[in-house]
């Protein structure tokens, strides 16, 4: 871990303490419980058995393992523990934390944990702003933010980001989004974009278009292809006979 890690985890470490003092203040009172921290640190925190104790105990436990993993630079494992022990307010900041490490997935996934909607719109729209289509996709699917997809698919849009646009206008269900994309891969001869855009919008009659221009590229076993896929029998049977 380099210098500006440490920093950065250190601060980590004291946000998460100074929002926790209540529980810390009671792990204070359950020493012989802390002490077994050190030695539940070496196993993987799935492999330990906590059933025997008490729901409080359970909890103190599970964020004391948090905090002292956070310590060591643990954050995967922190992160298992918190999430154990309910704490969204550590599993939050753990996500801004994977924000100022530019580690979008991972902070989606800890603000989806924590159940901080607002943090995942907030986070989605950085980065459609800073053009992480990929990210903000994430963001936005986990919350169902329809009216912020779409958005995200006129940007895709705008950019030729053909795949993302697909992928949204698919999850949102909109066919004729998924039409003009499909139009708009053809005319750039993104056959495959196009196939994948016109077949998302149940739009089977579109295919003949992209069947002709691979024709008309000499890509005669995609045509084929991509005629079958359309239902036209008569085109798929000409090119089979003749050439495939």
């Amino acid at each position: 871990m380099d210098i500006d890690s440490g920093k950065v985890i250190s601060k980590l470490v004291g946000d998460i303490v100074e929002k926790n003092q209540q529980f810390l203040s009671e792990t204070r009172n359950h020493e012989k419980f802390k002490s077994l921290v050190p030695f539940l640190m070496q196993k993987n925190i799935d492999d330990i058995d906590f059933s025997m104790f008490d729901h409080d105990t359970r909890l103190h436990l599970l964020n004391a393992l948090g905090a002292e993993h956070l310590k060591k630079g643990n954050i995967e494992a922190s992160l298992k523990a918190f999430i154990l022990a309910s704490n969204r307010s550590a599993l939050n900041e753990i996500g801004d934390y994977y924000v100022s490490c530019y580690q979008h997935s991972r902070a989606i996934e800890a603000y989806k944990l924590a159940g901080d909607n607002a943090k995942l719109l907030e986070l989605g729209k950085r980065c459609l702003t800073e053009g992480n289509l990929k990210s903000a996709i994430e963001a936005f699917k986990v919350i169902n933010d329809k009216r912020s997809l779409l958005d995200a698919g006129d940007e895709a849009l705008k950019k030729s980001k053909y795949d993302f646009a697909i992928e949204i206008f698919n999850a949102l269900e909109n066919r004729e989004k998924l039409v003009e994309v499909g139009k708009l891969c053809l005319a750039d001869n993104d056959v495959t974009n196009a196939i994948l855009a016109f077949k998302a919008a149940g739009q089977p009659e579109y295919l003949n278009e992209v069947g002709d221009v691979c024709l008309k590229n000499g890509s005669l076993k995609t045509a084929y292809e991509v005629y079958q896929m359309a239902g036209n029998q008569m085109m798929a049977a000409f090119i089979k006979q003749n050439f495939v």
